[in-house]
């Protein structure tokens, strides 16, 4: 009972010697707190005692200075981490990308293209002359682009793509189609782009090994199936394109990196 009576009271004092502390002092407390948090590597906490100095000492602006270059310093640690993160797996990302790269044609006309894209060998617009078709172009930044192509003796003026496979299904958007005639036959085609188009080739990813239908929607519906070779190529392109995103995110977070260590040691 003695015992807890002098724990109470010690905390009692420590309060009140606390109390008696200027807001300089209490400031140079938290930056002290601060500096162990950051030698411990818990940045996250060391933030926290950091913020506290502003908040609560907006008036103490030498306090708040030394708050402010500790803050860039921990800028620097978590950017060079990052940028060690990137360095390391970028390489690996490439090696990938170059493996899957094997069953892609890279098609760049720089009369009318601004930068080049990759489609699947299986999918070139040759090889599907005069039938219905999906095929996927995936462009050097990484942005994909769905083709879903009709062709047939009538209109049906479809404006979205249903695939389905063991009683799941997944649509795309509404989109613009354009049409077309020649020889006879007509062609409507329609474009969907990143949002819509990866959902699409994720789903034909998840079940590249069985029969998927593919519902054109629309003024009229038309209903064909993708062969195994499309729904093998279009898996691929999925695959393809994850990966590209990927490497497109590292070398962004690559080059912000940089830039943040290059601004806050100039300073």
């Amino acid at each position: 009972m003695k015992s807890k009576f002098h724990y109470i009271l010690l905390l009692i004092v420590a309060f009140a010697a606390c109390n008696q502390l200027s807001d300089e002092e209490k400031a140079a407390l938290h930056l002290q707190e601060a500096r162990a948090l950051i030698a411990q590597n818990q940045l996250n906490a060391a933030k926290n005692e950091l913020d506290s100095v502003h908040i609560l000492y907006p008036r103490e602006v030498p306090m708040r200075r030394i708050a402010k270059h500790l803050s860039d310093s921990i800028v620097v640690i978590e950017s060079k981490r990052t940028l060690a993160y990137c360095d390391s797996l970028l390489p690996q990302m490439e090696h990938v990308k170059d493996s899957l790269a094997k069953n892609f044609r890279f098609e760049h006309d720089t009369l009318y293209m601004e930068e080049g894209q990759y489609v699947n060998k299986l999918l070139r617009t040759e090889s599907n002359a005069a039938r219905c078709y999906l095929q996927t172009f995936i462009t050097e930044s990484a942005k994909v682009v769905m083709k879903s192509t009709y062709c047939g003796g009538k209109q049906i003026n479809y404006n979205m793509v249903e695939l389905t496979s063991n009683d799941i299904s997944v649509s795309s958007v509404p989109g613009d189609v354009h049409q077309f005639e020649t020889d006879g036959m007509h062609y409507e085609t329609l474009l969907l782009n990143d949002e819509d188009a990866m959902p699409l080739l994720q789903f034909i990813s998840e079940h590249m090994k069985d029969r998927i239908k593919v519902t054109l929607k629309g003024g009229s519906s038309y209903i064909y199936y993708l062969s195994e070779s499309e729904r093998k190529a279009l898996g691929e392109s999925y695959h393809f394109a994850v990966v590209m995103k990927d490497i497109v995110r590292l070398k962004e977070e690559q080059r912000k990196a940089k830039i943040r260590i290059e601004q806050k040691m100039n300073k």
